[in-house]
């Protein structure tokens, strides 16, 4: 439900509890979907593989905005030099945003990628992806140092 503010606000009046209620709507929602893996996942070439276990499915709403957010601690390229992409991407493998960084045989970089969106209605899928522009790359992930994938609802349009 959209909320706007009210056009005045004077001494004396009272914060009802359906005011409040209706303030925490439009300020956002907080996290609204959420994955992690806890599991190294090696072998990701040049074409891009989901990321297993970086997938949610939420139901959005036409007016709010949502950010959605997926960190890899640690990518590392192997045996050639390469640039790792990590993709957000819809069901259907549509990439959504990316982040890509170079990386020299088997450094190790973090990896982020975040985007915003809005005017989303219905059941909605968003998927983490990695790929490299040269031989394979690896995730380095633990229960420690988990790679993470989070849909936040940041509040009305």
């Amino acid at each position: 439900m959209a909320w706007t503010l009210p056009s005045a606000v004077a001494t004396g009046d009272v914060l009802t509890a359906t005011n409040w209620n209706n303030a925490a709507v439009a300020a956002g929602g907080g996290v609204v979907a959420s994955a992690s893996r806890t599991t190294s996942q090696t072998g990701v070439g040049t074409s891009a593989t989901d990321l297993t276990g970086l997938s949610v499915t939420f139901t959005a709403t036409s007016t709010r905005y949502y950010r959605v957010s997926v960190f890899v601690p640690i990518i590392i390229q192997d045996t050639a030099v390469g640039t790792p992409t990590l993709q957000i991407t819809d069901s259907a493998g549509t990439v959504i945003n990316s982040a890509t960084v170079s990386v020299q045989t088997s450094y190790r970089s973090p990896m982020f990628a975040m985007t915003f969106e809005s005017g989303l209605s219905g059941s909605i899928t968003r998927k983490a992806r990695l790929l490299t522009s040269n031989n394979t790359c690896q995730t380095l992930v633990s229960s420690t140092s988990p790679a993470l994938l989070i849909v936040e609802d940041l509040g009305s349009t």
